[in-house]
C-alpha cells in the first residue's frame, strides 16, 4: 500500500505513454462496443439491488476496454481508458491546430485521422487545465514532428 492520493496517481497515470497498436485496438474496441455492434457487449439489466451500470454507449465501451486488457498494468489500464475517453476531445482540440491539419480530416462520417497521429495521441502525456484532462498539444506536435519532446 502506498500513501499516494487518488490525485496523485491519476496525474501520474495521465504522464504514462500508452503503446500505441494497443490504443489504437481499444479506439475501435470502443467504437464497436459503444454502438452495440459487438457481440456480448450488451449490458444485462441488474439481478439485484445496488450500483449498476447502465447499459448506454460509454459503459458499454469501456467495460470492452477492461475486458480485454486485463494482461496490462492497473496504470497501462487507465492511461489507454483515459485516452480513448478524451480522444473526440482530444481531435477537436487538434482540428483547430495548424500543427495538425495534414494529420487531420473531416468527412460525412466523422474524422479520418492518420496513423501519424493516432500514435502522437498514444504517446503524449495528458496534463489537467482548469479541471479537464487533455492532451498537451506542444508535445503531441512534437511526437509528430519527430522533435524529442521537451
Amino acid at each position: 500500500m502506498t500513501d499516494e492520493s487518488l490525485e496523485e496517481m491519476v496525474r501520474r497515470q495521465l504522464t504514462i505513454p500508452a503503446d500505441p497498436d494497443t490504443f489504437k485496438f481499444a479506439v475501435g474496441l470502443f467504437q464497436e462496443a459503444a454502438s452495440a455492434r459487438m457481440h456480448d457487449s450488451h449490458i444485462p439489466p441488474p439481478s439485484q439491488s445496488g450500483l449498476h451500470l447502465t447499459n448506454v454507449p460509454i459503459n458499454r465501451g469501456m467495460l470492452a476496454i477492461v475486458r480485454e486488457t486485463q494482461h496490462l498494468s492497473d496504470d497501462e489500464r487507465q492511461s489507454v481508458m483515459m485516452r480513448v475517453m478524451h480522444f473526440g476531445e482530444t481531435l477537436e482540440l487538434a482540428k483547430q491546430d495548424s500543427r495538425f491539419s495534414e494529420h487531420l480530416r473531416m468527412d460525412q462520417a466523422g474524422f479520418e485521422v492518420s496513423n501519424e497521429l493516432m500514435d502522437a495521441i498514444a504517446k503524449t502525456p495528458y496534463v489537467v487545465v482548469d479541471d479537464h484532462i487533455r492532451a498537451d498539444l506542444d508535445q503531441l506536435a512534437a511526437h509528430i514532428s519527430g522533435k524529442p519532446p521537451t
